[in-house]
């Protein structure tokens, strides 16, 4: 009934070799060989940045108001929230991270989902959500594992251990899990990672020039991932503007290069703290794929006790065409924090009210041609 029954069994990655050919890194063969028909098949592009469509705006409309007025201390200086198909809305208290609350489509928090803990139907940090045909997965990277609830009542179906610690916000592809993390005991860090209906893992792959002898760390293995139409899969390291265009069997088909200011070299020790990072992407119907970046002007403190000034977070949102290797449309947009899964290009923006009371407003965004 749940796909991760068999979680953490037979883990024996499918790992793939990667080699380097005239300066660009290009998936390899499994004996490692290159050519130069694999170099034409894996061709790196420079993406203009002057915009093909001068008409073309980018367009945010508000889908509604969250507030906590009904379970008052659910909304704390920010919070992830996740859109379900069915318009309601999961909230994960960001003050603790360990609260998952659930609003219905006028944005009223109707009720808490488990309790805080490691036993069955609790959790440590239940920060990503995603939802399948017939149930809401809930990843916990804290407790590392899935819980899997009923969709009509949460239900609560079944609980499985992940073999790998969650980076970023797992993504489903048609019957198969997409998650970008450091599987336990591979050190050939490998960052991406597809698991069967069954929980088997199938492949890993993503990594340039992976080192069998190298120790995998968060800086190094974060990649944001996306989905795209014919079983593509899109990745990027969100502190450099390169995003790859890989397919499900783990070959790299292409890569995609933009010099933007916020994007600079920077060494292996250096900190990322604070800097301009890609958070999202996302492919839509038309085959354009949105490449969103958080800018924050500020260095946020991790002092739980002092809130976030969101008033200092921006959004950079521009829309490239890997057709034209150009960019469409692009527009910047204060205070958006939190992007949101399952399907729709969705945001949230935090807020409070002349009394003080937070709130969450839930935007979508559409190009306007």
């Amino acid at each position: 009934m749940f796909f991760i029954k068999g979680f953490g069994l037979r883990i024996k990655p499918d790992l793939r070799c990667f080699g380097r050919l005239g300066g660009l890194l290009i998936a390899a063969a499994l004996n490692c060989s290159a050519s130069d028909a694999s170099a034409q098949q894996n061709p790196a592009y420079r993406i203009a940045g002057v915009p093909t469509c001068p008409d073309c705006r980018i367009e945010r409309t508000l889908v509604v108001e969250i507030s906590d007025r009904a379970m008052p201390g659910a909304l704390s200086d920010y919070a992830w929230v996740h859109v379900a198909s069915d318009d309601r809305y999961f909230v994960v208290s960001g003050l603790t991270g360990e609260e998952l609350y659930v609003a219905d489509r006028t944005g009223t928090i109707q009720r808490r989902i488990g309790r805080t803990g490691q036993g069955p139907g609790e959790y440590r940090a239940p920060i990503h959500v995603v939802e399948t045909g017939s149930a809401f997965w809930i990843v916990d990277p804290k407790n590392t594992r899935i819980t899997s609830l009923e969709k009509r009542d949460f239900t609560l179906q079944g609980t499985r251990t992940l073999p790998l610690f969650p980076l970023s916000s797992p993504i489903e592809h048609g019957t198969r899990l997409i998650l970008n993390g450091m599987i336990k005991g591979n050190a050939a860090a490998q960052p991406i990672h597809i698991y069967s209906s069954n929980g088997a893992l199938l492949r890993s792959f993503g990594a340039d020039n992976p080192n069998q002898n190298a120790t995998p760390t968060s800086k190094t293995m974060t990649r944001v991932v996306a989905t795209g139409q014919n079983g593509v899969v899109w990745s990027a390291s969100p502190f450099e503007y390169r995003i790859e265009k890989w397919d499900t069997t783990g070959r790299r088909v292409a890569t995609y290069v933009r010099e933007l200011e916020w994007f600079k070299a920077r060494t292996a020790t250096e900190s990322s703290e604070g800097l301009p990072h890609i958070r999202r992407l996302h492919e839509d119907k038309d085959g354009l794929l949105w490449v969103e970046i958080g800018i924050i002007r500020q260095d946020r403190t991790k002092t739980r006790s002092v809130p976030f000034d969101h008033s200092r977070s921006e959004t950079y949102m521009e829309i490239i065409d890997p057709s034209s290797r150009r960019v469409v449309a692009a527009r910047r947009f204060q205070g958006v924090f939190g992007f949101l899964a399952n399907g729709g290009l969705f945001e949230s923006t935090y807020s409070t009210d002349k009394g003080g009371l937070p709130r969450v407003h839930v935007w979508t965004y559409e190009l306007r041609r």
